[in-house]
């Protein structure tokens, strides 16, 4: 059924309230005033059908796969809409908890075409194979053939990546490292010999170099094959990432969030970062408070070694499970007149 409606806002999640014939629709794609037509898809969603009455603050996206990939919702906007409707997202989330008239720093955005990871799904069916990302609120898999999100030679890696993963059906996710590719494949079934078998060539090619294989995400991932080791940096340090470590999506978003740390904490003498991973924030942390004892906890044992294992002298990191095995209070009080948790 086509219902037709004008948008009276668009909510955090990015989807357009509509109300037509007495009731409430939720539909992406949409933007503030615009009048369209929309199909009925399940009880308060509508899919987009035409807009009829555009905003002046729609554009063209970027990217050819958007409103059928689900990785994107907003790129019909204007970058200053996008950014103002993100200020006021914060802003109507924070009054919700009765924090109102709160002072909001300009929000930092990060440009396209520097995400340096990604999780890609591969479904094989046959002699059809699918690769790319999810539709929207679907486990329907959109092909792509290029992302103008992520980083132009990971963007350049999915044709290629896609054509040795026939076969596989699971997620394979990526990380641009340092110096070079770092991927790991989850997926019930082992990978097939005639996969097994081009790895090395397709390894020298594309810089990957490491691979390995998880039969689930709990798992302790199997390495297929590594040349090397994949690395990053916090703060000019070196660290061997981890199979499976997280890493901040971009480089620039991991720059900004440092900055804003850093500012929070410097002229502490005791320091605790509670979920510390890989030490994005800890190392650095630790390198402008040379003076402060910082200490880092996570989960993540490899991520915990590698830590260490960085050799900066006024940190310490410990592999803990804070959920299962949380510090009592009392824990803490040697660090309540002088201290700060990230």
């Amino acid at each position: 059924m086509i219902f037709k409606g004008k948008a009276e806002s668009v909510k955090a999640q990015g989807d357009a309230l509509i109300k037509s014939g007495g009731q409430d629709f939720f539909v992406p794609f949409v933007w503030e005033n615009e009048e369209v037509e929309f199909s009925n898809t399940a009880p308060q969603r509508g899919r987009l059908e035409k807009v009829l009455t555009p905003s002046e603050e729609r554009i063209a996206p970027l990217c050819p796969y958007f409103t059928k990939c689900g990785g994107c919702k907003l790129q019909h906007v204007k970058y200053e809409a996008y950014l103002a409707f993100k200020a006021k997202t914060l802003a109507d989330t924070l009054a919700q908890r009765g924090l109102v008239n709160i002072p909001l720093a300009p929000v930092i955005a990060i440009p396209p075409a520097t995400r340096r990871r990604a999780t890609f799904n591969s479904v094989s069916a046959g002699a059809s194979h699918w690769f790319g990302f999810n539709a929207e609120k679907s486990k329907t898999v959109v092909s792509i053939k290029n992302c103008p999100v992520l980083l132009p030679e990971l963007s350049s890696l999915i044709v290629r990546l896609k054509k040795l993963c026939t076969g596989i059906t699971g997620d394979v996710a990526v990380t641009k490292a340092n110096n070079g590719f770092d991927i790991m494949i989850t997926a019930d079934k082992y990978p097939g010999f005639a996969f097994l078998e081009a790895l090395g060539d397709f390894s020298r090619q594309e810089n990957v170099l490491r691979w390995t294989y998880r039969y689930k995400e709990e798992a302790l991932p199997e390495i297929l094959l590594q040349t090397d080791v994949p690395k990053t940096d916090f703060a000019g340090i070196d660290v061997a990432l981890p199979a499976g470590a997280f890493l901040q999506p971009s480089r620039e978003g991991q720059e900004a969030l440092t900055a804003l740390v850093l500012a929070a904490v410097s002229g502490y003498d005791n320091i605790l970062d509670l979920f510390c991973g890989l030490g994005c924030f800890t190392i650095p942390v630790a390198m402008q408070n040379k003076n402060a004892k910082v200490y880092g906890y996570d989960v993540f044992v490899p991520a915990i070694f590698e830590l260490n294992k960085a050799g900066v002298p006024n940190l310490k990191a410990e592999a803990r499970n804070l959920y299962e095995t949380a510090y009592p209070p009392d824990y803490f009080v040697r660090f309540w007149n002088r201290r700060y948790f990230i």
